[in-house]
């Protein structure tokens, strides 16, 4: 027995869906795509990103001690003030040093830095006074924040990270006896947290970093054991989730203090605004973080010719040279490394044309990243 056909309804849908538009019209909403991209200044990254860092959206950073978060956070912060952007950060950790931030390029003027008692709100009795007074906490501070820059420009673009989860407490917590049992205390306030914000940062011009630190499940025998604090409301609101993990020193055949850094790799494990599951990696300096010369540089030499072809060697001006004499070269030249800046967004503009294209319509407008 065949089944019947459906039959095409004999109704106007284009004016079925206006009417309804226009009884919802406080309900709906209109979709849209990023429209801006903040550079991180690491070519192969915003390659891998899809442009840089989505404004609109938040990403987190993943991994165990050492491997460089932190830095790559400041580093972030400090180009989106390169941007005539706001940067606000969230030390819950209490280990940004002040040297450490400007030897990474931040401007101390316009950073706003805190050091926030908890992710949540709470209340305390003042010493002095003896009345219950609120300590705010981490989200409600992005908050205040985020309302006091919108009410003065709505255009203006927030950069805000938080250093980090595992290191932030919550008023359960502060309350209580060392050794209280909290269970799933952070997943339940930032799940909370989340959802208050999220529409907040995706209305304003604001790019949220999160920072969170690896941990061991206890009792697993086979299979991945690691974990982190609000792994599950953390997945689920992040547009990228960046995995890091460390390489080996810098350079690879220096020993001990001979050491300038390590290389840091990235596995974008997750990316809801470009193509997903990329891999790079770049040196972590001990002195000045991440070098963006450095890594232009490198990038160029590695995805183009503009460089020249002979391995190991880098042509400019029909001379060759080493990698760290050519840096030296450029470094001390305005004129070489603004030319080398140039050519690396070009490339990198032209990679991340090559992959939305691959995931979009063809004939569709391609937005561009912001310059650096």
């Amino acid at each position: 027995m065949g089944r019947t056909p459906i039959k095409k309804a004999e109704i106007d849908l284009d004016g079925l869906v206006s009417e309804v538009r226009g009884v919802l019209k406080n309900e709906l909403t209109v979709l849209k795509d990023v429209e801006t991209w903040i550079p991180t200044g690491i070519p192969q990254l915003d390659v891998a990103l899809g442009g840089g860092l989505p404004v609109g959206r938040m990403v987190g950073l993943i991994g165990a001690k050492s491997v460089g978060k932190s830095t790559l956070t400041i580093h972030c912060l400090a180009q989106i003030q390169k941007h005539d952007g706001i940067a606000l950060g969230l030390d819950a950790e209490r280990s940004n040093l002040k040297s450490r931030c400007e030897a990474q390029g931040l401007d101390m003027k316009r950073y706003l830095a805190c050091q926030p008692e908890s992710l949540d709100t709470y209340e305390e009795k003042d010493i002095d006074t003896g009345k219950n007074v609120k300590v705010k906490g981490a989200f409600d501070i992005m908050e205040n924040v985020i309302r006091t820059v919108r009410a003065k420009d709505k255009k203006a673009l927030i950069g805000i990270a938080l250093d980090s989860v595992a290191g932030s407490s919550v008023a359960s917590e502060i309350g209580a006896d060392v050794g209280h049992a909290g269970m799933g205390a952070h997943a339940r306030i930032l799940s909370q947290a989340f959802r208050k914000i999220m529409p907040a940062i995706y209305d304003m011009n604001c790019v949220f970093l999160l920072v969170n630190q690896l941990k061991q499940k206890i009792g697993v025998m086979f299979g991945n054991n690691e974990t982190y604090i609000g792994k599950n409301p953390i997945d689920f609101h992040s547009a990228i989730t960046l995995e890091m993990t460390r390489g080996k020193g810098f350079p690879e055949t220096a020993k001990g203090d001979d050491l300038e850094g390590i290389i840091t790799k990235i596995h974008v494990s997750k990316n809801k605004v470009g193509k997903p599951f990329g891999r790079v990696q770049y040196v972590t300096f001990f002195d000045r973080g991440i070098d963006v010369l450095w890594e232009q540089i490198g990038f160029l030499k590695d995805e183009t010719d503009l460089l020249g072809k002979s391995q190991g060697y880098y042509e400019w001006e029909g001379k060759n040279y080493r990698k760290k004499a050519f840096y030296e070269i450029a470094k001390a030249d305005p004129k070489i490394s603004t030319h080398i800046c140039e050519m690396a967004k070009e490339v990198v503009n032209e990679k991340v044309k090559n992959d939305r294209s691959a995931v979009e319509d063809p004939g569709a407008a391609v937005p561009e990243a912001v310059s650096a």
